[in-house]
């Protein structure tokens, strides 16, 4: 999704948060309903599928404001990335002495670094516990 298009959503998020957390709410209560319906099937009863969706699910309020948390900070990497490709063409012509094909080459070798990073992070991930990545 394009810098716009993020800014334009946040300020949506921003004008109705009413209606975002209706909505993470809803969604949330669907996905419960899932988990229950499949433990129902496997032969469970209705308070024993409704207790062991909400195991499975996790702590609600924790999620609820994990979610809040992440449509806040999405603000602050759109500003930063909006700035960053705004000024990043005048930096490599006017400060590198770059060409438009120098450009090319630098996002091309950025994209590059994201995913061989990706990967990386994703082969040596299961060796570190997650408290220690999410500071």
């Amino acid at each position: 999704m394009s810098f716009v298009g993020r800014t334009r959503q946040w300020l949506r998020a921003v004008g109705s948060r009413k209606r975002l957390e209706r909505e993470m709410r809803d969604e949330m209560n669907a996905h419960l309903q899932q988990a229950a319906e499949r433990f129902r099937a496997r032969g469970m009863s209705e308070a024993d599928a409704q207790q062991a969706a909400r195991r499975e699910f996790g702590h609600r309020g924790s999620i609820e404001q994990s979610a809040r948390e992440a449509r806040g900070a999405r603000l602050v990497t759109s500003v930063g990335e909006g700035t960053m490709s705004t000024l990043f063409t005048p930096f490599v012509e006017r400060v590198l002495h770059g060409s438009s094909q120098d450009l090319g080459l630098i996002v091309a070798a950025q994209a590059i670094g994201g995913i061989a990073g990706g990967m990386v992070a994703a082969a040596s991930g299961h060796r570190f516990r997650a408290s220690r990545l999410m500071c």
